[in-house]
């Protein structure tokens, strides 16, 4: 804890010292939520955010940090920077230094080409949209010409997506062996700070009057580990241990919008080269061996109005080559052929002071999903209340049918500064 506080202290002292040389700006929000469980009215999440976003500009650079202190359910006080970069703006170029969050892609919710920045996922769907993509040290270099932007971006630390920890409600083993079997999940070993382990990416966008398009190629390390090996450690009743590995490929995709007089049409793919799957055999002695195969998802989305509500639907296709039935993919056995298919609905009430909304995530085959109405109310400018419900339906095997007995009501608190 006095750790803690001696990092925040030079924090600011550092931030103080040179104020009279530069314009400064800042804002911040503080940010409270809880939520229970349908049965039996458990707490089951609370957590208190403070950010603070400070921007400081000289004549052709500027300085951005963004820390924040976060109290958690066990009253636990964790203090961190979420982005911390410098940036100069020279002649048609930018280049911008630090921990940053990159972001790529069209899709709402779902992330095929956003692949750069890993994600915070360690309050899994509670986790707020700010706060879900993760800063990471990037060097990145920024070329305009007339309506397109080239950039270079290079990682210089491979980091991977923040996951729940084994007292999370959210933890569960892989759906790949007997429920009898006991499991146990070595923690995957990060790869060598080195020039060969980091990651590289080039973009290029295009922003037009009729149609807005960005690729995006690179290699890249996946942000979840795969499975790599299985040992038996006990035979009667089976007991295995389940190593893993983290995979580095290629990758190349694009996305584009472009809107057909009041629709606006999106679609955006990615195709991952010889990634990482896990092969497990469920006999009487189980293995399991890494597997490369090329992977490909692709999405088309449309964005509309109707009687005043803003409507958003997306479907994404997943496609393995070279399939067979042994194949693994983030804990549970995956078919050729995977979809996905969302839908938002929104819409603002009384003097835009109330907003509606719906968001429904659901996976096709087994059929299961998430279901999302919220209700957010503005208190005064700048306070707001959200309550929302997250229900979570349909087959027990789906990403998010295993959540059944997680559907919970939620409730947050903004206060902004």
């Amino acid at each position: 804890m006095h750790k803690k506080i001696i990092i925040l202290a030079i924090l600011i002292i550092s931030i103080l010292i040179p104020l009279a040389a530069v314009d400064i700006s800042y804002n911040g929000l503080s940010h409270t939520s809880l939520a229970t469980s349908f049965d039996g009215g458990d707490i089951t999440h609370y957590k208190q955010s403070i950010d603070l976003s400070i921007d400081m500009y000289k004549d052709i650079s500027h300085l951005f940090i963004q820390p924040y202190v976060t109290i958690a359910k066990d009253e636990s006080v964790s203090f961190n920077i979420r982005e911390a970069y410098a940036e100069f703006y020279l002649d048609n170029i930018d280049i911008k230094v630090g921990k940053q969050i990159i972001a790529s892609g069209q899709a709402d919710a779902l992330f095929l080409t956003d692949i750069i920045s890993p994600r915070n996922l360690q309050d899994y769907v509670l986790t707020e949209t700010p706060d879900l993509k993760k800063g990471i040290p990037v060097i990145k270099g920024s070329y305009y010409i007339g309506d397109y932007t080239i950039e270079g971006i290079w990682v210089t630390q491979f980091s991977p997506t923040s996951l729940y920890d084994s007292s999370s409600i959210w933890t569960s083993l892989p759906l790949i062996l007997a429920p009898s079997t006991t499991v146990t999940m070595s923690e995957p070993e990060m790869p060598e700070l080195s020039l060969e382990n980091s990651e590289v990416f080039a973009k290029l966008h295009y922003f037009g009057s009729l149609i807005n398009y960005e690729i995006v190629g690179g290699y890249t390390y996946s942000d979840e580990p795969h499975i790599s090996s299985l040992t038996v450690t006990c035979t009667s009743p089976l007991a295995v241990t389940l190593s893993q590995e983290y995979d580095h490929y290629p990758v190349i995709g694009g996305s584009l919008s472009t809107a057909v007089g009041p629709v606006v049409i999106r679609g955006e793919s990615i195709l991952f080269f010889d990634k990482a799957f896990s092969s497990v055999t469920t006999t009487f002695a189980p293995s399991a061996v890494t597997e490369e195969h090329n992977y490909l998802q692709t999405l088309f989305g449309v964005d509309w109005k109707l009687l005043g509500f803003d409507i958003s639907n997306q479907y994404m296709l997943s496609y393995i080559a070279e399939h067979h039935d042994s194949l693994v993919y983030q804990g549970r056995y995956v078919d050729e052929f995977s979809h996905v298919a969302t839908l938002r609905v929104q819409k603002k009430f009384f003097d835009d002071r109330f907003t509606f909304q719906l968001f429904t995530i659901a996976e096709l085959k087994p059929f299961n999903a998430l279901i999302r109405p919220s209700l957010s109310y503005e208190i005064e400018d700048a306070v707001s209340v959200k309550t929302e419900v997250l229900l979570f339906v349909g087959d027990e095997e789906g990403l998010y049918g295993k959540y059944k007995d997680n559907s919970l009501i939620a409730l947050s608190l903004y206060w902004y500064f």
